[in-house]
């Protein structure tokens, strides 16, 4: 990982440490968000073909006519 130069970060060595470790946050939660996301994604689509398989049990099973 590079360093940021120093002209983003006049204010000392503490502003530096601080923008880091923002930085590194930032990352680590985005990433776990995109896990998130993904868990999400598998999950909705799983209960969607749930949900299109029991519509089409239930409609096989059931007359026209509701």
């Amino acid at each position: 990982m590079k360093a940021p130069s120093p002209t983003i970060t006049p204010t000392g060595p503490n502003k530096f440490v601080g923008d880091t470790l923002c930085t590194l946050v930032r990352c680590t939660e985005s990433r776990r968000a995109c896990d998130i996301g993904e868990e999400l994604h598998h999950s909705t689509s799983r209960i969607h073909q749930l949900h299109r398989h029991l519509k089409r049990a239930v409609g096989a099973s059931q007359p026209k006519s509701l």
